[in-house]
């Protein structure tokens, strides 16, 4: 009984900290290419009785620490991140670490950095770009596809699930 209780009051606590940001007004979120090494954030957020579409380049906002994590750092440089992909707010990656050379899974929740400042995302005082192109910029493959990373562990559950069976 008293394990339900904690596992419900973990689940109200984090869902009021994950209404403090951005996600509390913005809608249709998803991770759109920038160029070759940099994702954009899209969102469609409230500015007073209108919405307004805005793209936040997400490595002016994060970086990745020695081990490969994802991290808040304003104009973090993180070019050894692949394979991104946005679920809910929370943005997941495969980071490489500096010491090996390795690439593992990391995620941040960007709804704890990332805020609407009057229909324009923003971070650290990093304010999104309005293109007039912005509601028609599709997802580049980012927030859609499943890495090969995932994609590999998936298909071994599948298979000692088989096995199991």
């Amino acid at each position: 009984m008293k394990a339900s209780c904690l596992i419900l009051a973990g689940t109200f606590t984090c869902h009021a900290v994950a209404d403090g940001g951005y996600a509390k007004n913005c809608q249709n979120m998803m991770l759109v290419d920038l160029d070759n090494s940099h994702v954009g954030l899209k969102a469609s957020c409230k500015a007073g009785n209108k919405d307004q579409c805005s793209i936040l380049n997400l490595w002016q906002c994060y970086g990745t620490d020695n081990n490969g994590a994802l991290k808040p750092q304003e104009r973090g440089a993180a070019p050894r991140c692949r394979s991104c992909k946005l679920n809910g707010t929370v943005l997941q990656c495969d980071c490489r670490d500096r010491s090996q050379g390795r690439y593992h899974i990391s995620s941040v929740d960007t709804n704890n950095l990332i805020v609407n400042d009057n229909g324009v995302l923003k971070c650290f005082g990093n304010k999104a770009i309005t293109p007039d192109d912005c509601a028609s910029k599709r997802s580049s493959g980012y927030g859609s596809n499943l890495s090969l990373v995932t994609l590999g562990y998936a298909l071994s559950f599948c298979g000692l699930a088989l096995i199991w069976v």
